[in-house]
């Protein structure tokens, strides 16, 4: 009997589920579950947010699969990717054998950075402002603290809460918020880690979470020869 392998598509912040889903075909015969994020669960305290809930929505999804990956997008996927590490570290199943980070990870991130996300997020000018409104308390009162309540988020180099796996790290030269430099850091510390990690870098011409959008043939390929 063929293996069930299962795909967490995890958005970026305000990124729509249209968007995020079109990336299930460059994972034929897989089943997948998708969820996203909205500025205010990417730049607020978790506990102020549904991120557990999504998290559990998605691994729920994902029922007894014998494979488990995860699809993360930008620095909210890494996120939501996180807090499913977690939530499986409490449940006792199994965990994911194989992970994609695309466009991500930022060597640092902070609340500071909220509404600068949210004005370049590519929302209508009413999202945008309650967007902004909603993170502007949060990036105020971090000024003094830079991460803040993103302190979790160094798990995602913390090879005793995000163990060395297989991985595939996708980034442009022309990404405007996650600076290359910063993602081929972590493609090198997480090969340090014992991570066996594939890196591609799609170019100047490729912006941030829009890979698959310029290149899909050479993003499918990828995930092919890597999975």
């Amino acid at each position: 009997m063929a293996s069930r392998r299962a795909v967490l598509l995890m958005g970026w912040a305000g990124g729509e589920l249209r968007h995020v889903r079109k990336h299930a075909a460059l994972w034929p015969g897989a089943e997948i579950a998708c969820e996203t994020m909205s500025i205010e669960e990417t730049f607020l305290p978790r506990e102020a947010t549904n991120l557990r809930e999504k998290a559990r929505k998605l691994l729920d999804a994902a029922g007894g699969a014998d494979e488990l990956y995860a699809h993360c997008f930008s620095n909210a996927g890494v996120m939501l990717f996180l807090t499913a590490l977690e939530e499986l570290r409490t449940s006792g199943r199994p965990d994911f054998a194989g992970v994609v980070y695309d466009s991500a990870p930022s060597a640092v991130i902070s609340p500071v950075a909220g509404p600068f996300v949210a004005a370049l997020a590519g929302l209508s000018a009413r999202e945008t402002l309650s967007a902004i409104g909603n993170v502007l308390p949060a990036a105020a009162a971090a000024l003094p603290h830079r991460k803040a309540h993103f302190d979790f988020f160094d798990a995602v180099r913390d090879p005793a809460r995000n163990r060395p796996r297989k991985e595939l790290v996708v980034y442009g030269a022309g990404d405007r918020l996650v600076p290359a430099r910063a993602v081929e850091q972590f493609a090198a510390l997480r090969r340090d880690q014992g991570s066996d990690v594939t890196a591609f870098d799609f170019g100047a011409a490729s912006g941030h979470v829009a890979h698959f959008l310029n290149d899909p043939q050479r993003y499918k390929d990828l995930v092919a020869d890597w999975a």
